[in-house]
């Protein structure tokens, strides 16, 4: 199973589709099972679940975090434990002037996996979580050539799973234009100077999705381990 991991429209000023609208799409398009991750929310799983439910496909939750020094993560939710957890980040992700992914995730309890979105976090952390508690993110499509270069050698220098994943935010081409009226607005701009958000961030099919990841396929094989291991249910 291909790691696909979505944003909704609890990803505020970013994301379009609702959590409910998910799934489904989802399953129309191969998947066997989706994982919604918001940017600092967990706000919408509980919809997302239901429908996951009703489509008949996997669920599974995380979020995506990010700090004033630029760096980011993948978080995957493992059990209850890793929920509370995770909701606990969040909070001092936006309570805490001071608030760093280097120092929170340093003590992750193992209901929750880190896949490291940028690869001087995951050197930060690798002496702090064991290898079935922080892997390195494999983005695809990646934003640049020298990112994706970076992350895989940094996996491969310390011992860390690389986790293939694609980030889908937009369902349709159309959406990318909401996406920018949606950046405007964060922006305090006009739609017309917003940048358009990227093409690499729509919905594919899984097998083209899987296809992006040929030449890596044990990053592949790390994605479907770190959701297999996750039985957290709503």
């Amino acid at each position: 199973m291909i790691a696909f991991y979505a944003q909704s429209h609890y990803s505020l000023l970013r994301g379009v589709a609702s959590p409910a609208s998910i799934p489904e799409l989802a399953a129309a398009n191969g998947y066997e099972g989706a994982l919604l991750a918001d940017r600092d929310s967990l706000a919408g799983a509980a919809e997302f679940f239901r429908a996951a439910e009703a489509a008949g496909i996997a669920a599974y939750a995380g979020v995506e975090l990010a700090d004033r020094e630029r760096c980011a993560a993948l978080l995957v939710i493992r059990n209850r434990e890793g929920y509370e957890a995770a909701s606990a980040l969040i909070s001092a992700r936006n309570l805490d002037a001071d608030f760093t992914l280097r120092a929170a995730l340093r003590d992750v309890p193992a209901g929750l996996f880190v896949a490291a979105g940028d690869a001087a976090l995951a050197r930060d952390l690798a002496p702090a979580l064991p290898p079935d508690r922080l892997g390195v993110l494999l983005l695809r499509p990646a934003a640049t050539a020298t990112w994706e270069r970076a992350q895989i050698e940094t996996a491969r220098a310390l011992a860390l799973p690389l986790v293939a994943a694609c980030r889908f935010v937009y369902v349709r081409e159309e959406d990318l234009e909401t996406g920018r009226l949606l950046r405007a607005i964060g922006d305090g701009a006009l739609r017309h100077a917003a940048a358009a958000p990227s093409p690499r961030e729509l919905l594919l099919p899984a097998p083209r999705a899987a296809a992006l990841f040929g030449d890596v396929p044990e990053a592949l094989r790390a994605a479907r381990a770190v959701l297999e291991g996750a039985d957290f249910r709503w």
